[in-house]
């Protein structure tokens, strides 16, 4: 129980980082995204790429975010998903 708990405080302390990452991001890239999931089977973060974001988020915009993560645990990364990543977004046109 306790590395879940441990877990859980790890993902809230990245989740505040991508939070001010995303802020300044968005003053000097001109930029939006969010924080979206954590994949344990490839020890990603993700931030998702705001539909009204005024430019394509993109990794060297997050090189600072990609640091403070990896202060945190070496093989933490940075993944970023994109407008029609998203499940509800791959849905058939046909249905």
């Amino acid at each position: 129980m306790p590395k879940k708990k441990s877990n859980k405080l790890v993902i809230k302390r990245v989740e505040k980082l991508v939070e001010e990452e995303a802020y300044y991001a968005e003053k000097l890239h001109n930029v939006r995204y969010s924080y979206h999931h954590y994949s344990p089977d490839v020890q990603t973060f993700y931030v998702w790429q705001e539909l009204d974001s005024p430019l394509p988020v993109e990794h060297y915009m997050m090189e600072s975010l990609q640091d403070k993560v990896q202060e945190i645990n070496p093989r933490y990364r940075i993944g970023i998903l994109f407008q029609g990543d998203h499940p509800s977004d791959l849905e058939d046109e046909d249905g």
